[in-house]
């Protein structure tokens, strides 16, 4: 057999791809493509190691935000299409039929439909079958009977795994057929809306021995009982105070809790009595309204992860933190990630907060009126009550104004950590509570004299600010650009081309200009365009300052003018590639980078992106929003 197939891969190595072939008869590059298959060293792999293949493959698909993109439903069905061999390999797995497409099941289909429908949930069912059942279903219609794929589903809800129903609640009353038969239901994700007249309490998930994860959510008023002793995860908007009470001295073993409060009624409602979760890892709590005094009563012991928000305009989140972690009994608090927002200024508690958690590695603060510069200042000035911390956050909500010196060096001191131990062996830096500009220090940071006790440095220090002129702003203060007369004026040819690129982009000019670029604007750009080009600014940071770059980037790769082969697309990318050697002058001198549109963060010395193929790309224009993967603290 070797023999065999070596013979037909030299065969293969010595044809002629563009050999002619006669009518009727499949081309040479065919033949040889079908051969090449024969000999794919896929087809020497074991059908137990193939399909083992497949049930990774599936494993690894999520469901995308894309909608282009594959999903896991589909999976199975492009791998049986492949071949015969793959086919009959795909069949014979049934786990790997089990993720059910996701279903809208509606009685006001047409019959054909529904009947379509229900024959392939049929048939999947079947392929999948002993495999545990993993599917999420939509339930909106007017129709007081159960879709037939629905009562399909009941009678196979010994196999329910991991579920989410979105439904009525009114559709509850179909599901008293799975009380007691839900054997294998691992998680189970329940969004209702409505209420119903005669429900005000739901058993039938409280029998089911391997639940471990519930979320639920929707506005309904029903009381819903869970095996809450056995949970893991739990996530709800606590709407009734039995519900609060249930979880808090029933679930010993729950090891994530987040729930919602959104209810007057409930915030102004005291659990009088202690509250001790003694598993619990990572507690989120979303308060919309007062904060609720029932909270300082809880313990949380094992905590590693607690993320809190209010939007509360009175009071503040930080005593009631530091009350929490206080009512543990362990001498040093396991919590290495909190995340606090809050509307108003949180000044001058930080300290009595930090020194509670000496294991933090993570620090989040999020505030609305004004930037946090005490809050800011203290984290530079008393990092030595978090030894650990590896990434630090601040998010700014409705920063207009720019910040001062004092700000500024608060700032600089805090992000100061993340540089690297320049003292020699086992010296590290401090951050101080002034700070000192050397010129020969290329980042004009202030360090400590040898043998000073100084901290590990930080990994990240970045600061959110919503809006890009804000945050560009900042940026400019941060670096310490000073503006000039030939920053001014570039500036102001940034401000009057900005103001006309947004009618260029696609989705204006189509609604306004019945699909036709605007002449006037055009006119417009391009007179702009010629007196920047005759510009030669000397000073890198002139034009950083002025964020003038940025707007003849965006203006270069507009698709609009792409489309139809502008010359002010070429001109702008002229006017940029007669900058560059001149703005790289600027890259050693880069502190901040400006991340996402929405964050300007702290660049090391020794970053990893200043010796990349990106540094310039990166440091002079930021990091756009797609290529950020940016995900501020917002719940």
């Amino acid at each position: 057999m070797e023999e065999e197939k070596i013979n037909a891969s030299m065969l293969l190595e010595t044809s002629n791809p563009s050999q002619g072939t006669t009518a009727g008869q499949p081309s040479m590059a065919k033949v040889l493509a079908q051969h090449r298959a024969v000999l794919s060293p896929v087809q020497k792999l074991p059908d137990e190691i193939l399909q083992e293949i497949f049930v990774r493959v599936n494993d690894r698909v999520s469901f995308p935000r894309q909608p282009w993109l594959m999903r896991p439903s589909k999976v199975p069905w492009a791998l049986a299409l492949v071949c015969r061999r793959w086919r009959s390999a795909a069949l014979s797995v049934s786990v790997l039929w089990s993720r059910l497409p996701s279903m809208t099941l509606s009685m006001e289909d047409m019959p054909r439909e529904i009947q379509a429908d229900l024959e392939r949930l049929e048939m999947l069912l079947q392929r999948s079958q002993p495999a545990p059942l993993k599917f999420q279903c939509v339930l909106f219609d007017f129709s007081k009977d159960a879709h037939p794929a629905l009562k399909l589903l009941i009678r196979h809800c010994e196999r329910w795994w991991d579920v989410k129903f979105v439904m009525e609640t009114r559709r509850i009353l179909h599901f008293e057929e799975i009380k007691g038969r839900l054997h294998k239901l691992d998680s189970l994700a329940l969004q209702m809306v409505g209420d119903q007249e005669g429900i005000s309490a739901i058993d039938i998930f409280k029998d089911a021995p391997q639940l471990r994860r519930v979320d639920i959510s929707g506005d309904f008023n029903a009381e819903l009982v869970f095996p809450f002793g056995q949970l893991k995860y739990y996530k709800d908007d606590l709407r009734s105070k039995n519900i609060l009470s249930r979880v808090a001295t029933s679930a010993h073993s729950l090891e994530t809790l987040v729930f919602h409060i959104d209810r007057l009624e409930l915030n102004t409602m005291p659990l009088d009595f202690a509250i001790t979760l003694p598993s619990l890892r990572n507690l989120q709590v979303n308060l919309k309204g007062l904060i609720p005094p029932f909270l300082k009563n809880i313990s949380v012991p094992a905590i590693e992860e607690f993320t809190i928000s209010t939007n509360a305009m009175e009071g503040t989140l930080i005593p009631l933190v530091i009350n929490m972690i206080s009512n543990s009994p362990r001498s040093s608090c396991s919590l290495k990630s909190l995340r606090i927002r809050a509307p108003t200024p949180l000044i001058g508690e930080l300290v009595n907060l930090l020194s509670l958690t000496p294991q933090l590695t993570s620090f989040n603060l999020s505030t609305y009126t004004f930037p946090p510069v005490h809050d800011i200042n203290t984290l530079a000035t008393q990092l030595s009550l978090v030894p650990y911390l590896k990434t630090c956050d601040f998010i700014i909500h409705n920063s207009t104004k720019r910040w001062s010196s004092a700000e500024l060096v608060s700032a600089l001191n805090a992000a100061a950590r993340c540089e690297p131990r320049l003292l020699g062996d086992g010296a590290r830096f401090k951050s101080t509570s002034s700070a000192s500009y050397p010129s020969s220090n290329p980042l004009s940071l202030s360090f400590p004299s040898p043998g000073t006790d100084v901290q590990p440095r930080l990994e990240r220090f970045r600061l959110h600010m919503y809006g890009l002129p804000q945050t560009s702003g900042h940026h400019a203060v941060l670096e310490r650009w000073k503006p000039t007369d030939v920053s001014r004026n570039l500036s102001t040819l940034q401000d009057s081309l900005q103001e006309e690129l947004p009618k260029l982009d696609r989705p204006h000019f189509e609604s306004v200009h019945n699909g036709k670029i605007d002449q006037k604007c055009l006119e417009k750009v391009k007179t702009l365009l010629d007196m920047i080009e005759v510009l030669d600014p000397i000073n890198p940071e002139d034009v950083l300052c002025s964020n003038l770059h940025i707007s003849l980037r965006n203006m270069s790769e507009n698709e609009a003018l792409l489309d139809i082969e502008s010359p002010l697309t070429a001109q702008a990318k002229r006017i940029l590639d007669k900058w560059e050697p001149t703005l790289k002058t600027a890259l050693s001198r880069c502190r901040w980078i400006i991340y996402g549109g929405f964050a300007v963060t702290y660049i090391s010395q020794d970053d990893p992106i200043r010796d990349s193929p990106q540094a310039f790309d990166r440091l002079i224009y930021g990091i756009p929003y797609l290529m950020s993967n940016y995900s501020p603290f917002l719940i």
